[in-house]
């Protein structure tokens, strides 16, 4: 009965219990702690928002999943061992772990990589099609610069590959004199 319980509670998403702890931000002065944890209330951690947050912030292109997801545990292993840390955060923060690792949050953390997988896609995707986009408008404004230019005269007009090839056969077969 009791592993059955025990069970129970670690397959439900770690929570602070107390409200008095609901705004707590760890201090910036923590060393290898992510700034996440200093800038969101400790009611918002989870693994869920902590990549929201990534990815909001332009860290996806530092960082894959793998990357993310240890720094984000790093973090809150760290948080659970720096001393003045309240009790409740680190009670928070060891269950948080500890959730992880259980059913439940091995599904998040898949939904969380594929989530991750699909934004980063999404993001590469909108950058080269602003690539191409401004490779094909430069192309098109140098076709109708070249236009201008024969069109005035400053430029001699293209030639043909056969026109090259008959110059240089004839530049080849010319003895210098």
């Amino acid at each position: 009965m009791l592993q059955s319980q025990e069970n129970s509670i670690v397959e439900r998403e770690s929570c602070l219990f107390s409200t008095t702890h609901f705004k707590y931000l760890v201090k910036p002065d923590a060393q290898s702690v992510h700034d996440y944890f200093m800038k969101q209330k400790a009611s918002t951690w989870s693994l869920q928002n902590y990549i929201g947050h990534v990815l909001d912030n332009l860290e996806k292109e530092l960082v894959d999943f793998d990357q993310a997801y240890s720094i984000f545990t790093d973090s809150l292993d760290k948080t659970n061992q720096i001393v003045n840390i309240l009790l409740p955060i680190k009670s928070f923060c060891r269950n948080y772990l500890k959730w992880l690792k259980s059913c439940a949050g091995i599904a998040t953390i898949g939904a969380c990589c594929n989530f991750f997988d699909v934004k980063k896609m999404q993001s590469q995707s909108f950058k080269l099609h602003d690539t191409v986009e401004t490779t094909i408008c430069l192309n098109a404004k140098m076709e109708v610069f070249q236009c201008h230019l024969q069109s005035s005269g400053s430029l001699p007009s293209p030639k043909s590959p056969s026109q090259i090839y008959r110059e240089l056969t004839h530049l080849i077969s010319t003895p210098n004199k």
